[in-house]
């Protein structure tokens, strides 16, 4: 499996870049990248399994620069004040591939994920 974290937040330390991928260091399973998505020719170069997405509530707007349909994704909502409107906006009555998780902290949802180590 190859997992792409999108978020703005820090993962194990290391800060995910805007419009670029990076690797999370000494892990062969995650790369990472900010919630500003680089080009789609190079994203869709990478062949990525699933994307985790972390975000904060304020900021779920941000997700509509990326094309969520097609791809297994995970969406981590922290902060969130409205759930049922967080779930309207992503449109899970209808997109089935986006999983959407409530938590402040994403590490304490990784474990659910197929074959992720951390």
């Amino acid at each position: 499996m190859k997992y792409l974290y999108v978020s703005d937040h820090p993962l194990l330390g290391h800060t995910p870049p805007d419009r670029q991928i990076g690797k999370l260091p000494d892990n062969a399973t995650i790369w990472m990248t900010g919630l500003s998505p680089p080009e789609r020719f190079v994203l869709e170069s990478y062949g990525f399994d699933e994307y985790i997405f972390f975000v904060q509530y304020g900021d779920i707007g941000r997700l509509n620069k990326w094309d969520l349909y097609g791809n297994r994704c995970h969406i981590i909502v922290a902060h969130c004040t409205d759930k049922s409107s967080a779930l309207y906006f992503l449109e899970t009555d209808m997109a089935l591939n986006i999983h959407v998780y409530f938590c402040d902290e994403p590490l304490a949802q990784f474990g659910q994920f197929r074959t992720f180590e951390v």
